[in-house]
């Protein structure tokens, strides 16, 4: 009996070591089902943690997003075409409306051009669990609390008017339907504007084409866009995400507009895109609107700016969070926000270095 006892008590000594070297990584990587006895880390698997060579939260996104980029076509170091899905779109357009003007023949012609009805997508359910896809803006009119407005990040605009039990999609022909904005006018809230392209930097944020403006938007919603063009015609949005829309309280034609990287996020190719940051446009409601990028904000530097917010009794002032490392980055204050030349004051550095942690966003009071 004792050598039995001896003989397991050795094995226990030399299996030690192989269960804790297996059980501490397993711990930390099933903690991000929310098993109490470890720290979870959304973003990063525990099990790098306890490798020899482990990499960074920072760096696991870049691989990451590089490894999704390459399923769907996208390679770092070449750059992406903005105007891909654009053109896309406008050539789907026409095809359609030549089907439409096509004289009807047969059977076959008559189903193809008869009218269809949605049947999805709906929630993907697993278990007890329903997936879906991720709401990114929402607005609640200023007087009307059941009329509201929802886009999503790949899905499109919806309104619903009687308190979200059902809902109208607004946007489904626009040349982008990554939702990253909604703002209604203060001062005619008939007047809505839509910002185009996902800002919440990963691979799958996709770009947008710029504003869109929705003219009689609890009614017909006449959709007017893209809206996309500086005072001497270029393009400054396509290829952005913008993340948000203020409308001046008293005078829907003043617009501010901060824009992001959309496509790719932190692990795509953005140099040959638009200079991000925040533009003001003083003629929204025109047939021809144009922006001007506000270079008072830390020099006119092209870099993200995650948000912004205005006091709704003062809209010159204004706050912004700009994404940027060096201590450039942190949350920046302007009194003149309506002035010609509007200038920004640095008023907290952030110090890091990781887009997650240069990230601000505003709460409206």
């Amino acid at each position: 009996m004792t050598k039995k006892l001896i003989i397991s008590a050795f094995a226990i000594v030399i299996a030690s070591p192989f269960v804790f070297a297996f059980w501490l990584p397993f711990n930390r990587t099933i903690a991000q089902y929310g098993v109490p006895f470890a720290d979870p880390e959304p973003d990063l698997p525990g099990i790098f943690a306890d490798t020899k060579q482990s990499i960074g939260k920072e760096e696991f996104l870049l691989k990451r997003n590089e490894a999704i980029g390459l399923k769907r076509g996208i390679r770092k170091d070449k750059p992406v075409d903005p105007q891909l899905r654009p053109n896309a779109i406008v050539k789907m357009q026409d095809q359609e409306e030549a089907l439409r003007s096509k004289v009807r023949d047969g059977e076959a012609d008559s189903l193809l051009l008869a009218a269809w009805s949605p049947i999805g997508p709906n929630p993907i359910v697993s278990g007890l669990n329903r997936y879906s896809g991720r709401v990114i803006s929402i607005a609640v009119h200023p007087s009307n609390p059941n009329l509201v407005y929802a886009g999503a990040a790949q899905g499109g605009l919806y309104r619903s008017s009687n308190g979200g039990t059902d809902w109208t999609p607004l946007m489904d022909g626009a040349q982008s339907i990554a939702i990253g904005a909604i703002a209604i006018s203060p001062s005619n809230p008939e007047t809505v504007y839509v910002g185009t392209g996902e800002h919440n930097f990963s691979l799958d944020s996709f770009s947008g084409v710029g504003v869109y403006k929705i003219t009689n938007a609890s009614t017909t919603a006449t959709l007017t866009g893209p809206l996309n063009k500086d005072a001497g015609g270029a393009d400054i949005f396509t290829g952005r995400g913008i993340s948000r829309i203020i409308v001046d309280p008293t005078d829907s034609a003043k617009i501010f507009v901060a824009t992001t990287s959309g496509l790719g996020g932190i692990g795509g190719v953005t140099s040959v895109f638009p200079s991000r940051g925040i533009y003001r446009s003083t003629n929204a409601t025109s047939a021809s609107p144009t922006f001007t990028k506000l270079t008072g904000l830390a020099g006119g530097i092209n870099a993200s700016v995650r948000d912004i917010a205005i006091d709704p009794g003062d809209p010159n002032i204004m706050v912004a969070g700009l994404v940027a490392s060096g201590g450039t980055g942190g949350i920046y204050r302007s009194t003149n926000a309506l002035s010609a030349t509007p200038t920004f004051t640095q008023v907290e550095v952030f110090s890091a270095s990781t887009t997650s942690e240069l990230t601000t966003e505003f709460a409206a009071i």
